[in-house]
Order: structure tokens, then sequence, then C-alpha cells
């Protein structure tokens, strides 16, 4: 008997106190909706963050690109207009030197003869030794030789007074080769004479120019100069 009772216990008691725990499986049921709502919620965002963050890695990418092309632009842009201000200021020194050149290498003289010669040989150098004007140097008064400094045209001038009844004539030389005769003739007159010349010559470089007195000639009377009549040479660059 007394086991009988005590199986039942083992067996009653249990059941008795599952009876008194609380029904909770619709609240647990309801719970786990809602959660699987929420997560599905979730996902459905994340999935579109993901196309989301797509694109505007996409559109980065293009951007990325177009600011590459546009600073590949302003590079280019940069070195043009940097080779270009470059030239500009080396076209700009290269016209500066031509002038500062051209300028240098301008010539223009002006002398005459201080003092008459009594006694004009044939062949003979005027030394026109009064030197008024002598830019750039080239025209020697010891000697009367002008030197060509840079290849161009020029022009010269000569005036030569000769005594009444006498005459002379004078010629303007390039090297040894004559490029101009004058004949000044005061015969038949009362008073001293004089004649002028110009030549317009092309020279090159080292080209010595003077006058001189006719190699072979006949010379008659004096080569006057002074203090009231000069006999002169100049000349000047004209290309």
């Amino acid at each position: 008997m007394m086991l009988m009772l005590f199986n039942w216990f083992l067996f009653s008691v249990p059941l008795l106190c599952l009876a008194f725990i609380p029904d909770n499986t619709e609240k647990l049921t309801s719970v786990i909706g809602e959660l699987t709502e929420r997560i599905a919620d979730l996902e459905v965002r994340l999935s579109t963050q993901e196309h989301i963050n797509i694109n505007l890695e996409s559109r980065l990418k293009v951007q990325e690109k177009k600011n590459r092309e546009h600073e590949d632009l302003i590079n280019a842009l940069s070195a043009r207009t940097c080779t270009t201000s470059k030239q500009s200021a080396f076209k700009r020194q290269q016209d500066e030197m031509l002038h500062k050149n051209s300028f240098n290498n301008r010539v223009a003289f002006y002398s005459y003869l201080s003092n008459t010669d009594m006694h004009p040989k044939p062949n003979q150098t005027i030394v026109f030794d009064h030197v008024v004007t002598n830019t750039g140097g080239k025209f020697n008064s010891k000697t009367g030789v002008f030197t060509c400094p840079i290849q161009g045209v020029y022009a010269f001038s000569w005036t030569v007074y000769c005594s009444n009844g006498g005459y002379l004539i004078s010629e303007l030389v390039v090297n040894s080769r004559s490029v101009g005769d004058m004949l000044c003739s005061g015969q038949g007159d009362d008073n001293i004479r004089h004649t002028s010349s110009v030549a317009v010559v092309e020279l090159n470089e080292g080209d010595r120019v003077y006058v001189r007195t006719h190699p072979i000639a006949v010379l008659n009377g004096v080569l006057w100069s002074g203090p009231t009549y000069f006999s002169s040479f100049s000349g000047w660059t004209v290309i």
C-alpha cells in the first residue's frame, strides 16, 4: 500500500506543478514574429543601402576619372602657357639683342681736312684728320680709313675744294677697288671751287673705305681746306 502511495506521489506532484505554470506560447510566438519582421525589414534596408553604396562608389569612380582628366588638362594648359611664356620671353630677348646689336653696329661719321695740302700726289690717301662725329668709332682720323663693323649697306659722301685755276680727281675706294670718281676743277675761275659726290655701297665686315687722289691722273693746284672751306668725308649706315 505504501508503495502505491509513493508511486502516485512521484508522478502526480510534477503534473500538478505543471498545471500551475503560466501558458506563454502565444506571447512568445508574437515576440518571435515581431523579431522576424524586424529582421526581414533590416535585411531589406541593408540590401537597399548596399545598392546605394554601390551606386555611390560607381559615381565616385566616374568623378575621380573626370578629376584626373581635368587635372591632366590643367597641367597641359599650364605647360603650354609656360612654354608660350618662355617663347615670348625668348623672342623679346632676341628682339632686344637684335635691336641692341643693330644700334651698336650702326655707324655715322663726319670728318674734314684741317689744313690745305699744297702738294697732293697721285694715289694719295686723303687723311681727313678733324673728326666731328664718329658714332661707332670705326673711322680712323690718323689714317683717313673707315673700317666696316658689320655687313650691310652704307652711304658715303665726300667734298673736295681745289684752288682757282687748278684741278684734281679724287675717288672713293673700297679696299683697293675704286667705287666712285669725282673731278674738281677751278680752271678759268678766279676763286676756289668744290665738288661733292655720294656713293651707296654694300660692304662686308672688315672692308676698308677711304678717299684718295687718282692713281694716274695729272694733278694741278692744291687740295684746299680751311679756315673757311673744308674738304670733308662722311659716311653712315643705310641698312
